[in-house]
Parts: C-alpha cells; structure tokens; sequence
C-alpha cells in the first residue's frame, strides 16, 4: 500500500491543458508576432515557463516577456479550467486512509494562484512543491526528492502521477514508482515505461488496494 502519493498538476488533476496553450499562444504571438495552432504547441506541456518560453527563442528578453504575458492571460481567463472527473471525492477517500497526498508540479505558485487554487481544494494536501521552490525543475529529481523529505516518505512507499515523459523521467530519476494519468496524457510509446496506467482518477483506489500489504 503506497503511504504518500504525489500527483501533478495540469493534465493529471486540472483540465488545464486549452486555457494554457491558448494563453500561451496569445503570448508568443504579442511577442513574436507569429501565429501557432495550438497542435504545435503541445511540446511545452509539462515544461516550467521559462523553458517553455526557451522552445521558442532563444533571446532571454523575450523569454521574460512571453512568461510575464502568458501569465496575465491566465490571471485573466474568464473561467477557471475545470478539475477532472472524481478529483476531489477521490482525495478525500485517500485522506480517510491515512494517505499522505502532496503536488509535484512545474507551474510557479504564482501560476497556481490563477487557476488550481480556485478550487480551494489546497488544504487537502500535505505538501506542495512548484517550480520556483527548486533550483533544478523535473525532470531532475529535486522536486520530487523535496516533497519526500517535507513528508518524512520512502522511495519504496511513494506513488508518483503525472501525465507526461517529464513526469516519468522526474520520478525514475528519483527512483519512485510512476502512475500514468491516462485521461490528460498524449500519445507517446515512452510512456509505456510507466508502473502503472490509470484510466481514470479514482482507480487510485483499486491500485491503493491491490497495493495492500506490498510494502
């Protein structure tokens, strides 16, 4: 039975991925004046701002003004972008158990302001590591290695969920076993890699009690 599980962000508990890229997309093109479709700008997912602004360009000027724009344009949505399906009855049932549950995320916690915190749903974790409490983002293993020790976890007993190969790369790195989120993930073979794929939110607690007497 995993004792802590630690969970993403956007495409694992937030069904963010349209409002980011649209604002992402509003951003590049005031800055530089080119036009994506929002295909095209699938490859930032998961990535912090400043390196999602570094795909592309490669001017440090222009990084800075992509984020501080993409920023306001989430700050400025009109709607906050939705939870997916059993989210919140899913972390209760985990926190009835005595599971620890924590967020592992590359959003600054000023990007978490404008959109997950909304949800007020931040008193129900343990721990919350965003990518400017860290020198090194995922997938370096720094963020997750951090959310352990704040929680007092093992490797061994901590489950990991996440939507993309960053993710992956994040927990193996950090040697925690990896839960896919089916629901918010792409396409990519890579992702076969995982421990463990989750069709849906709430089949945490099947996997919790498969898990039962594991460790």
């Amino acid at each position: 039975m995993y004792e802590t599980i630690l969970f993403d962000i956007d495409g694992t508990l937030l069904d963010s991925e349209k409002n980011l890229l649209t604002a992402f997309r509003c951003a590049l093109y005031d800055v530089l004046h080119t036009a994506y479709c929002l295909a095209e700008l699938e490859k930032i997912i998961g990535l912090p701002d400043t390196k999602a602004a570094a795909v592309f360009t490669k001017d440090p000027e222009k990084q800075a003004r992509i984020v501080k724009l993409w920023t306001s344009y989430v700050k400025n949505s009109p709607a906050a972008p939705p939870l997916f399906d059993q989210v919140t009855p899913t972390l209760l049932e985990l926190k009835k158990r005595h599971t620890k549950i924590g967020i592992v995320t590359s959003k600054t916690l000023e990007h978490m302001q404008h959109d997950f915190n909304k949800h007020q749903i931040n008193h129900l974790f343990d721990v919350i590591i965003t990518s400017d409490q860290v020198r090194h983002p995922k997938p370096h293993p720094e963020p997750l290695a951090l959310a352990l020790q704040k929680t007092g976890s093992k490797q061994a007993s901590t489950l990991y969920v996440g939507d993309t190969y960053t993710d992956l790369l994040c927990a193996k790195n950090c040697r925690v076993p990896f839960a896919l989120a089916a629901w918010g993930a792409k396409e990519d073979p890579r992702l076969a890699e995982a421990d463990y794929r989750l069709q849906q939110f709430q089949d945490l607690l099947t996997l919790e009690d498969a898990c039962k007497g594991c460790f």
